[in-house]
């Protein structure tokens, strides 16, 4: 088995090759530098292919989730993360209207896992939830790098989301804060550091 950390390196690859394309010049130096980055691209998307370590099978199973996972990272990168939150219409307007997260609210309304705010890198995944508790609305969050930083110091993650319930699986990943991170959270939505709009 190859180590985890050697899969890191692959995505990072790409990760690499994804940021790198936002910085590319115009003209000739423009297809040039394209050119070379479409073969460094292909060349990183044929390693994954070659690794086979445990618990991550998924990787080389379906090359989009490697790449969402890498699409995912350049947002963090470049500025921040964006993601859904799918929940009824009542704690909808709630949220957007200033509502801070609340613990024992999210205890008590929780259906599976644990106690926490859960948001969805992907619409659909979050429209699912919304539709779990219809009349159901999506929340789209945006967080700055800062505030990805201090949420995932206090425990806060960005992970595959737990199979069951949609045909076919989940699309993105689910971002994950637990309760003893609503504090701070809480606290970076009052500075800017997370906007809420309508989705």
């Amino acid at each position: 088995m190859v180590a985890f950390g050697a899969v890191r390196t692959i995505v990072n690859m790409l990760v690499f090759a994804l940021v790198a394309s936002l910085g590319v010049a115009s003209g000739a130096h423009a297809l040039e530098s394209e050119t070379a980055l479409r073969k460094n691209f292909a060349a990183a998307q044929a390693s994954v292919g070659n690794f086979r370590p445990q618990g991550c099978e998924r990787l080389q199973e379906n090359l989009t989730v490697t790449t969402t996972i890498a699409s995912e990272c350049c947002d963090v990168a470049r500025g921040g993360l964006t993601a859904m939150h799918g929940t009824d219409i009542a704690s909808a307007r709630s949220l957007l209207g200033g509502a801070p997260l609340d613990a024992a609210a999210a205890a008590a309304g929780k259906v599976d896992g644990a106690a926490g705010f859960y948001l969805a890198t992907e619409s659909a995944a979050a429209e699912f939830f919304a539709l779990r508790r219809a009349p159901g609305a999506i929340l789209e969050y945006r967080f700055s790098p800062t505030a990805v930083t201090r949420l995932t110091a206090e425990g806060a993650a960005l992970r595959p989301i737990p199979a069951g319930g949609m045909p076919g699986g989940f699309p993105g990943s689910e971002f994950f804060v637990p309760s003893k991170a609503f504090a701070i959270f809480n606290e970076l939505r009052a500075a800017g550091h997370i906007n809420v709009v309508p989705h």
